[in-house]
């Protein structure tokens, strides 16, 4: 077995085939797939095999540019589609393998095209090619051997596993020729068909045709394949690889003695005796020399070691076709592993009598003429042959049998992700289709496929099911992809007692968790040896304040440490009541046995307390009085958002609940018999003060955890004292304060563990909440079994966060399977345009720049290698300026800061190069939709100045916003200071919230000792204010939530010929395209403007104000007077708020703005 190789996953293009599939249907039909068509031309053929979408590439999928894309050789181009698809079939994953993945594989000469650098298609580059974008670290070796080149890859890569050279392999082979005219010219004596049919071993053959293909076998040793679970196609038993030297007429003619050798050779290696191989996929070009000495040669090779006759099939996959150049080995090799899997051997195309030079009769083969069955187990042998005499035959054999265990039966998670929407949605659509099939893989087998050997691409959705039936049903429902990120924040929640039912929910989260079952496991010895409780309590599904409080703590903590695990790393913490317990330990400060210990002592001092009762209001603390004003003597427990929780005594709790009845307010008793949080917990303080001096506190936090009291971070040293934890017992939970300070903060997903959704409940109902940010509940109050667990689950990776589905579902006798992949998006690499909104002017620079990489615009924070382009490519880009500006660019320091306001400044911005810097810039600072589009009209009025624009991060596939006010313009200042990094004055400007922006630019500017020579706030401006964010002034929150009201409407239905704010968003949406988060982008604006605290800058300002009258002109500027200490002025603009996205409008501005420019910055031509 050591030497045995499994062939794993395939994956092809051929004519008349797209994938395995078609390929296999049109095998099995005996199908021609060669494209003919009528010509009177003498001389030439009009026939080709046309391989599907050969010109075509998913370049984005690769992270190409689009410029870099159609430089490189159309065959590199496909055969890294195919060698990643292929890797998609085998079900593996190269970010998560551990172990080599090499390359073997070579191409026809390539199509060079002018200016295209070597790199872009050398063959050389094949194999490397496929390494890089893949990441693959094993050999990645390009192999040449005419038509034999990719079975001999195929037999290094064989022989690269059995050496340990590398753990799984992919080889294969590609061609695409030139054919402009879809035929060829016919030379008498040439290989060539002279009537476009190609008729191996038939009587009438007379040439082969020339097609296009790629095919591309992944290979692992057996033992490997098989202790990992892989569906097998074939086996690959040995192989062999030789020269006909000089033994032969010609040196393209063919050797019987060369070829017979080879088949020896390999027969010998598979241990295999000739009788026992019952079919040959032979090279059969269908030529009057090639096919005859090809059976000569198989022929000897046999009968030096077998008498029998016409025991073995023979075939040639070049009548289906053509002849697929350095593609045609593999595609030999994938049929004949075909007819292994399916046990089926296919007819040979175009034969209807031999060719009487074969020798047939009394020799060992026979031409395969029909479909027949093929039972296992069986061998093959598979031969190609290379003009110029490199020969090489493998030898097959089916697939081990392997018997299918019995799953254990349950609902399963099925993860699709893919690169684009059309992608997703196809794939969707194929997966469907497959399990929907008679032959349909198992569940189990989907689910751990799907989840274990697919890469995991951005945009994400997952379905659970417990049937096939049940998944096609849920993979038809159309709903909307979620787009994970890497390094998505992630804060986490912990519920208080009142919603625990331990009979469904917690199971399930045992049962899928194995962290929550160690913690069970745990806790159930802490309880029993050091607090001599029964450990059944765990079990019990009671209002009991012991059972509730242990079960929550163990099940929280469980399922914290399970996301740690797997590589969760949380950015805050926050745990209502006893969740702050859990917190406080899942963060790290307390051992889980000494905060469990701590747990219970407090739970049994809480229950010996008089009995009580808590009612859950669903009105904020300023209006409980207003609709009860006899609810004194009840204790606010819970301030909570929208919602106040009092607790006391049960008459006076009940005579509440009357009185609100009556009042018609909605309201909720708790599920407990105590009034926690008031006063009536005072009895338990003396043993909660002893169990906390007695728990030891251990290093620092691992990540914030929010204060129950106060919503600031806790510190260690206030986590060891006592009186801090016996005020959280009676006092008040700030609940309202914690939400603010969570939504504050850099959270973007908020997942509550254990069972519950309140705290959940309470960030949705607060106004800093919006559709941007995501929350999961695991499993949530309403997974009550493996469903919700699974369902929870399924979100946080559809959102980006890391799940092992290993851990998740052991279920035993799984294996990988041949699924339906994500397909491409393919588009014509040439052709496509790439849409990057900005709006600087048009320089020779720029055009060099635009060039190298395919785009349409450039900015100055623009990245050479984020937007795809290589190194070499930077090179060019240097000779390039060199030769046209005469401007020496030093590319060592160009690649440590690959921007285009980098290379500006290395350029010099000489006169031939645009605007000169003499003059004191204006930087347009992006409004809320993040895209510099909205300043093309005022830019273009500007006439004379340098203009320069941000867009803001986030907005483009790659970037993320920084979430804060401070941080965006710390980003748009790191941005400037590239453009100008001389420290000389600039001028700032922004729109709407961009003013806001530009304001914190300004103070960051200055705070460093960098001159701003004026601000200027187009119809927009920072609140005053004592340290207040901008979302506690209500007309600053108003217009803030207008405008996200137009941003939905303009998603659903851009309409340009509205006005307003809907022109200006159904334009962005529409000119941004695909690719560009621009409802996201709006909404993190929106949460960073309301929480962002202004403070004063010591710069010039002017405020340019649109539909103001005078008297209110003149208060404004005596109201922004505190914000700019040196002087600010307000002056009026015709129009209104959006008029600066007119031409009209933005004529009158610029205007205004060149009027208010100090003398310094005025253009001087």
């Amino acid at each position: 077995m050591p030497d045995l190789i499994a062939v794993v996953g395939m994956a092809c293009r051929f004519p008349g085939a797209s994938d395995v599939r078609e390929f296999w249907h049109n095998l099995r039909a005996g199908a021609d797939m060669i494209e003919r068509r009528h010509t009177n031309r003498e001389g030439f053929v009009a026939a080709y095999g046309v391989m599907p979408g050969a010109g075509l590439f998913d370049w984005r999928a690769f992270g190409y540019s689009r410029a870099e894309a159609g430089l490189v050789d159309p065959q590199q181009r496909v055969f890294l589609e195919t060698a990643a698809l292929a890797l998609d079939d085998a079900a593996l994953d190269p970010a998560r393998f551990d172990g080599a993945i090499g390359v073997f594989g070579g191409c026809d000469p390539p199509l060079v095209r002018e200016g295209a650098p070597e790199t872009a298609w050398d063959k050389d580059m094949l194999a490397t090619r496929v390494a890089y974008k893949l990441g693959l670290c094993g050999p990645a070796i390009t192999v040449q051997s005419a038509c034999s080149t990719s079975l001999l890859a195929v037999h290094l890569a064989c022989r690269s596993l059995r050496d340990g050279e590398c753990d799984v392999a992919l080889a294969g082979g590609v061609r695409i020729g030139v054919h402009p005219e879809g035929g060829y010219r016919h030379v008498e004596g040439d290989v060539l068909s002279p009537d476009g049919y190609c008729r191996p071993f038939d009587a009438g053959a007379c040439g082969t045709v020339p097609a296009d293909g790629v095919g591309v076998v992944v290979l692992r040793r057996l033992e490997d394949a098989l202790r990992e679970r892989h569906e097998i196609v074939a086996v690959v038993r040995g192989s062999a690889v030789n020269n006909d030297g000089a033994r032969k007429v010609g040196f393209t003619a063919p050797s019987v003695r060369g070829q017979r050798d080879v088949t020896l050779r390999a027969l010998d290696a598979a241990g295999v005796d000739p009788a026992e191989v019952t079919y040959v996929e032979a090279h059969g070009t269908g030529t009057r020399l090639g096919d005859p000495v090809e059976v000569a040669a198989l022929t000897e090779a046999f009968r030096a070691r077998t008498g029998r006759a016409g025991f073995c099939g023979l075939g040639s996959v070049k009548g289906n076709i053509g002849h697929t150049g350095a593609a045609s080995g593999v595609a030999s090799l994938i049929k004949t592993a075909l007819m292994l899997r399916h046990e089926e051997i296919v007819p040979s195309a175009h034969f209807e009598r031999p060719n009487p030079d074969l020798g047939l009769d009394g020799g060992p083969f026979h031409i395969a003429t029909e479909r027949r069955p093929w039972p296992g187990p069986a061998l093959a042998g598979v031969s190609s042959l290379g003009m110029g005499g490199t020969n090489v035959h493998l030898v097959l054999a089916s697939p081990p049998a392997r018997t299918a265990g019995t799953p254990r039966p349950g609902p399963r998670v099925l993860c699709l992700s893919a690169h684009s929407e059309r992608s997703l949605s196809a794939y969707r659509d194929d997966l469907a289709d497959r399990l929907g099939a008679a032959d349909a893989p198992s569940l189990l087998d989907t689910a751990h496929t799907l989840s274990l050997g697919r890469r995991e691409l951005a945009l994400r959705r997952a379905v659970v099911a417990k049937t096939p039936e049940e998944a096609v049903r849920e993979l038809a429902r159309e709903t909307t992809p979620l787009r994970a990120r890497d390094g998505r924040r992630v804060a986490l929640l912990f519920p208080g007692q009142g919603g625990l039912r331990t009979g469904g929910a917690a199971e399930a989260l045992r049962v899928c968790l194995p962290a929550v079952r160690e913690a069970d496991s745990r806790a159930r010895t802490v309880l029993a040896k050091r607090l001599g409780l029964d450990p059944d309590v765990l079990d019990r599904d009671s209002d009991d304040t012991l059972a509730q409080q242990v079960n929550l703590f163990t099940l929280g903590y469980g399922v914290a440490r399970q996301l740690m695990d797997w590589g969760l790393r949380p950015v805050a913490a926050l745990g209502s009541s006893l969740g702050e317990y859990t917190a406080v330990a899942a963060a790290g400060l307390w051992t889980f046995e000494d905060a469990l210990v701590l747990v219970a002592e407090r739970a049994t001092a809480m229950r010996a307390c008089p009995p009580g009762r808590m009612l859950a209001v669903d009105l904020p603390l300023d209006r409980v009085a207003e609709a009860a004003p006899r609810h004194s003597g009840l204790s606010v427990a819970v301030e909570d958002v929208g919602r106040t929780i009092l607790s006391g005594p049960r008459e006076r709790v009940e005579r509440l609940r009357a009185e609100l009845t009556a009042a018609g307010v909605a309201h909720t008793p708790l599920r407990t018999g105590h009034a926690f949080h008031s006063p009536a917990m005072r009895g338990a303080a003396d043993a909660l003060s002893r169990a906390v001096a007695g728990t030891p506190v251990r290093g620092d936090l691992a990540f914030p955890v929010l204060s129950n009291l106060t919503g600031e971070p806790l510190d260690a040293k206030t986590v060891a004292d006592p009186g801090y934890w016996v005020e959280q017992l009676c006092g008040t939970v700030r609940m309202r304060a914690c939400v603010s300070s969570l939504l504050s903060g850099p959270a973007e997903l908020f997942a509550e563990l254990g069972v519950g959704t309140a705290t959940l409940a309470s960030l949705r109902r607060h106004p800093l909440w919006n559709a941007e940010l995501a929350a999961v509940a695991l499993p949530g109050r309403h997974g009550t079994d493996r469903t919700g667990v699974l369902d929870a689950l399924d979100a946080l990776w559809a959102y980006g966060a890391p799940v092992n589905w290993e851990d998740v579902d052991d279920a035993g006798a799984w294996r990988r399977r041949s699924l339906p992949a994500p397909p491409f998006d393919p588009v014509t690499p040439d052709e496509t345009a790439v849409h990057r909104p900005n709006t600087t002017s048009r320089t020779p620079l720029e055009d060099l720049w635009r060039d190298a990489l395919g785009v349409d615009a450039v900015s100055p924070e623009d990245d050479f290698f984020r937007l795809g382009g290589e190194s070499l490519g930077l090179v060019r880009l240097a000779a390039a300026v060199r030769e046209r500006l005469g401007v020496e660019i030093p590319v060592g320091v160009l690649v440590e800061r690959p921007t285009f306001g980098h290379l500006l400044d290395l350029a010099g911005r000489s006169p031939g190069d645009g605007p000169t810097l003499s003059s004191d810039p204006i930087f347009l600072v992006p409004p809320a939709s993040g895209s510099s589009l909205a300043y093309r009209p005022l830019a273009g009025a500007l006439t004379g100045r340098t203009c320069h624009a941000f867009d803001t991060p986030g907005l483009v596939p790659g970037t993320h916003h920084p979430g804060t006010v401070e941080a965006l313009a710390a980003d748009h200042v790191r941005q400037l200071r590239r453009v100008r990094p001389d420290g000389r004055p600039v001028v700032l400007l922004g729109w709407s919230m961009g003013a806001v922006v530009a304001h914190e630019m300004a103070r960051q500017l200055t705070g460093d000792g960098d001159p701003v020579a004026l601000l200027v706030c187009v119809d927009g401006h920072p609140p005053p204010g004592p340290g207040l964010p901008v979302g506690a002034h209500p007309r600053h929150l108003a217009d803030a939530l207008s405008h996200l009201r137009h941003l939905r409407r303009s998603l659903r239905r851009p309409d340009r010929s509205a006005t307003g704010a809907g022109r200006h968003l159904a334009g962005l949406v529409e000119a941004s395209g695909d690719g560009f988060d621009l409802a996201g982008v709006y909404r993190r604006n929106l949460r960073a403007l309301l929480r962002h605290r202004p403070r004063p800058v010591p710069c010039p300002a002017v405020v340019l104000r649109a539909g103001a009258s005078p008297r209110r002109l003149r208060w404004l500027e005596l109201w922004l007077s505190s914000l700019y200490p040196a002087g600010v002025r307000v002056r009026p603009i015709p129009g209104d708020h959006w008029s600066v996205l007119t031409d009209e409008g933005a004529a009158a501005i610029a205007r205004e703005i060149q009027d208010v420019l100090p003398p310094a910055t005025r253009d001087e031509r």
